[in-house]
């Protein structure tokens, strides 16, 4: 019985079909596979195929049973005459085949896959399977507290040595620092910095001779992985030669294999000069904090080690790097600092060609100027080199998202940036500001005030949740608090100051926010926030914005898409003055708007394509207006209208500029029942896109409904302690 259901098995081609569709099956899985790494399929599409694929293996085994495959096509078993050993070998074929297309597959995987993921530009940054590791500041266990930076620059240089190994995340410097000489248990910092393994160590010096104490703990257990103690005399040669051997051990108890060039990498000795070596140490520190008086004090220090030691290649990097946040921080003239840190980077890679951190300060210059693919060359190289660079991915990562190059990627590097530095208070702003920006509001709030728990000074969590209350919320009595708060934090920062003296200008309060203005004014005249306050001022009280606005377009960097109020404000003066040529000669100049046909349009530029459309309609030329807005409608129907990254009322200035204004009306409501308000009187009660609408009388009741909620607003406002500047 046994042998006659076998024979009738092969007779029927059921166990052919079955291993050709337990073949075929495969063959699709490893194909989806690749096609997942590819092309960035979505994770669950493997599941979903398997699912299919293990469904359907009973009906092609009962199917095989029932019907048979002959020249005739498919036919029912029990009518089919055609029962010869070809039909057999038909299947065998087929098998054979796909066999060899499986093959073929799994080679491609191997060998083009591979080579892909291997670019750092298109891996995906995010392999949270790696181990995390932080290296706690190591403790002084002398009374010489001289013997403080020697010590400091020894943890650095550790830090530094393992930070450039790519099987591992290594936790920054600026996030570790925060426990020096703590009492809070492991654990507790495992969970706070994301870590599986905690190194920790204490150095004691005895005259000439030093003593280092190092241990590699399981951060989440509490348990002691690996633990040894070295004894040197105190040279700096014999210390480069310790922390070489320190970060090999550290390395081979973690189970990381060194590849040659890694090993290599660690056995580099940075300067023998013990001055300069202390003095970059200490700039080190300094720079990680980001003041004007900590930056410009670095510069001073690594100037110094440079004068000592000349072939002091990461001393010139560091410049660079202090080079390029002056102009951020410290209000250094970029026409200074950035050529300045150039040079410096420049002749750091003379010397040493493969610091990683003097290439992403190259790509952050490339990246302010402009120069997209230098930029994305220089930051590729860096995290080649450097795969837990933090600020490198944080630049890139907000790059990719805010010019929409590659928003996917950029969230993926801004999450690895908040990865290798938890509790630094800028990459956790960019991430917040982007999450929020991709809908996931309650994350990046969380985000924010995780970061607060942990660093109660970040002064930029506060600016973060004031601007997530105010353009995700629409809560602007929260934004208020929360800009307060900054203020009270950082009087010396016009940012907060001019912000609430823009809200409350929004709300309608001109005096308390030109007192606010002027505040900001006072610590920074020409600073572009404090330009854009006075065209906000000068617009809400109907006078000529015209000194402010050639104020802001004559600044290094301006142009029509990054700074769009600007650019509006600067149309609408034109067009008010009946000179339509000087108005579209400001998007003339911007690519893809008024040269291609049809229009080159993205999220960063469709709301110029509707100011130039308005334009356009009124210089009659309408075949160019029309294809414009054609080409911004489906991006806007895409966006929610009241979000951080939201179209605002662009939907209804399209129907408006259309001439279907019964729609325009309807959607223009729906925005305002769903919150929108930012903005709305100069959009609304200002905008030459919706002349046709504004005198209409349900376009009369929406703005009255508009000023009603302004007003209850403000009186809440009001009542909020240090709302009026002493």
């Amino acid at each position: 019985m046994r042998m006659s259901l076998w024979s009738e098995l092969s007779r029927r081609n059921v166990s052919r079909v079955t291993v050709l569709y337990v073949v075929t099956a495969w063959l699709i899985l490893q194909v989806t596979d690749v096609l997942v790494s590819l092309i960035d399929l979505p994770a669950a599409a493997g599941r979903i195929v398997f699912l299919v694929m293990a469904a359907g293996l009973p009906i092609a085994v009962a199917s095989s049973w029932f019907f048979e495959l002959t020249p005739s096509g498919l036919e029912r078993e029990s009518e089919s005459t055609v029962h010869d050993r070809s039909v057999s070998r038909r299947v065998d074929y087929v098998i054979i085949g796909i066999l060899a297309a499986a093959v073929l597959v799994l080679l491609t995987d191997r060998m083009f896959l591979s080579e892909h993921a291997g670019r750092p530009g298109d891996a995906d940054p995010s392999r949270l399977e790696m181990p995390t590791v932080a290296v706690l500041p190591f403790s002084n266990l002398s009374a010489d507290e001289a013997a403080r930076y020697f010590i400091d620059g020894m943890h650095d240089d550790i830090l530094t040595r393992i930070s450039k190994l790519d099987s591992l995340h290594v936790i920054s410097r600026t996030s570790v620092a925060r426990y020096r000489d703590t009492e809070e248990s492991i654990p507790a910092i495992a969970e706070a910095l994301g870590a599986s393994f905690i190194i920790e160590g204490g150095v004691q010096k005895f005259g000439d001779k030093v003593r280092v104490n190092v241990q590699l703990i399981d951060g989440r257990r509490d348990q002691h992985v690996w633990a040894e103690t070295y004894d040197r005399e105190m040279t700096l040669e014999n210390m480069f030669a310790l922390q070489t051997s320190l970060a090999g051990a550290i390395a081979d108890a973690l189970e990381v294999s060194l590849a040659p060039d890694e090993r290599a990498a660690f056995a580099k000795v940075p300067t023998l000069d013990v001055d300069a070596y202390q003095a970059y140490v200490r700039a080190r520190e300094l720079v990680a904090k980001r003041t004007s008086g900590d930056l410009h004090a670095a510069r001073e220090l690594l100037q110094k080690a440079i004068e000592r030691d000349p072939q002091f290649a990461p001393a010139y990097s560091e410049l660079a790097r202090a080079y390029a946040l002056l102009a951020n921080y410290a209000n250094l003239p970029t026409s200074e600092a950035h050529p300045r840190a150039r040079e410096a980077a420049e002749r750091s890679l003379e010397l040493d060609p493969d610091l990683a951190e003097a290439h992403g300060t190259l790509g952050l210059l490339e990246m302010l100027a402009g120069n997209r693919q230098a930029a994305f060359d220089r930051f590729e190289r860096a995290i080649s080199l450097n795969p837990n660079d933090q600020s490198v991915y944080d630049w890139y990562g907000v790059y990719l998202f805010n010019t929409r190059e590659d928003e996917e990627r950029g969230l993926r590097y801004l999450r690895l940036a908040a990865r290798l530095d938890p509790l630094a208070p800028i990459i956790n702003y960019h991430l917040a500001g982007t999450l929020a920006r991709t809908g996931e509001v309650s994350q990046a709030e969380e985000r924010l005030q995780r970061l607060l728990r942990y660093v109660p000074e970040a002064v930029i969590a506060h600016t973060g949740l004031a601007e997530i209350a105010m353009y995700a919320r629409h809560d602007h009595e929260s934004a208020v608090r929360h800009r307060l708060q900054a203020q009270a934090m950082d009087p010396g920062d016009p940012d907060h100051a001019v912000n609430l003296a823009l809200l409350l200008i929004d709300l309608g309060d001109i005096e308390l926010g030109a007192r606010w203005l002027q505040r900001a004014a006072d610590l920074r005249p020409k600073l572009g926030l404090v330009l854009r306050g006075h065209i906000a001022l000068a617009l809400r009280q109907g006078s000529s914005p015209d000194a402010a606005l050639e104020a802001f377009v004559s600044r290094p960097g301006y142009s029509v898409d990054r700074f769009p109020f600007v650019a509006r404000a600067r149309r609408d003066r034109h067009w008010a003055q009946g000179n339509l040529d000087a108005a579209l000669d400001d998007y003339a100049g911007y690519p893809g708007l008024l040269d291609d046909e049809p229009p080159t349009l993205t999220k960063r530029n469709f709301s110029l394509a509707i100011d130039a459309a308005a334009l356009l309609l009124d210089s009659g030329d309408h075949g160019r207006a029309t294809r414009l807005l054609a080409a911004a409608e489906p991006i806007v129907a895409k966006m929610p209208p009241v979000a951080l990254d939201g179209s605002d009322i662009a939907n209804v200035e399209i129907l408006a500029l259309r001439g279907e204004s019964d729609a325009a009306l309807r959607a223009l409501e729906q925005t305002i029942d769903a919150g929108w308000l930012f903005l709305s009187w100069w959009l609304l009660d200002q905008n030459p896109n919706l002349a046709a609408l504004r005198e209409l009388p349900e376009c009369q009741r929406l703005i009255a409904r508009l000023e009603t909620e302004r007003r209850a607003r403000l009186d809440r406002i009001h009542s909020l302690d240090g709302i009026r500047p002493e």
